[in-house]
């Protein structure tokens, strides 16, 4: 994504190597046919304090702070590799390169587009979801609020006594028009997000009904449901057919909660 493309073009939404890796082994939930235990995925869900620091938790921003543990480690180190493999043969490009004396890629500190490392996990079979989003969503607030900054920065040395003017009426303005104002502003920012992102989340029921529809057409093309991941996996392989690519784990996950569906849609 580049705002003002065109015009004056600042690159953004951007993500280290590692915290991509670290988000698509958390969505996996699983590897090489392995759940990772509840205990793994604690820390990224359930934020802890001391008396000393806040730690890492809900906000994908700070998984990188994470020591990772046993299977959602090996996960994260298994797809970090392939990234880099991938960096490293020239098929994926990055905006900052960093490297030790050694030549190897820094991967807390090298960075790529997120819209480069989409594209590359879905043709690895990797399906982004929603903390993947959540991670995108805070870039994108954080790339408006910096070029906000930015604009501002650029009126004030290129008409001096205009931007002078004002901020001084901005100043004279009362503070409670200004907190409305800014909650104006964030309010058609808000619609203007919701515009660029049509598809609404689905609710309870809808995803109950598709889940059960899922469910029929498992059981009419004779897949054992209770092997989740070998029942995606064949899923999988008929996507591909089609020319749609899914990971079977992902598929897997999915299939977890047919059969609690269909159970509430019995009568």
């Amino acid at each position: 994504m580049d705002i003002l493309k065109g015009e004056r073009i600042l690159p953004v939404r951007v993500i280290s190597v590692r915290l991509a890796a670290t988000i698509f082994a958390f969505e996996l939930g699983e590897w090489k046919g392995v759940e990772i235990a509840e205990s793994e995925l604690e820390p990224f869900l359930q934020p802890q304090t001391d008396s000393d620091q806040v730690r890492a938790g809900t906000s994908p921003h700070s998984w990188g702070q994470l020591t990772l543990k046993g299977t959602i480690s090996r996960a994260r180190d298994a797809i970090e590799s392939l990234l880099v493999h991938s960096i490293d043969s020239g098929g994926v490009a990055v905006l900052v390169e960093r490297r030790d004396l050694a030549g190897a890629l820094v991967t807390g500190e090298t960075l790529v587009d997120v819209d480069k490392v989409f594209d590359w996990a879905e043709v690895h079979g990797l399906e982004p979801g929603d903390f993947f989003t959540n991670y995108v969503e805070d870039e994108t607030e954080i790339a408006m609020a910096a070029l906000s900054r930015i604009n501002d920065e650029r009126a004030r040395l290129e008409n001096p006594v205009e931007h002078a003017r004002v901020m001084k009426r901005v100043a004279d303005m009362d503070s409670d028009y200004v907190i409305e104002l800014m909650r104006e502003n964030e309010r058609l920012r808000q619609r203007a997000r919701e515009r660029e992102q049509p598809d609404a989340p689905l609710d309870g029921r809808q995803r109950t009904t598709l889940l059960a529809i899922i469910g029929a057409l498992a059981n009419a093309a004779k897949l054992d449901l209770t092997q989740h991941y070998k029942a995606g996996e064949a899923i999988a392989a008929m996507l591909d057919e089609q020319g749609v690519k899914l990971s079977g784990r992902s598929i897997g996950e999915h299939l977890k909660s047919v059969r609690e569906a269909m159970n509430r849609r019995k009568v």
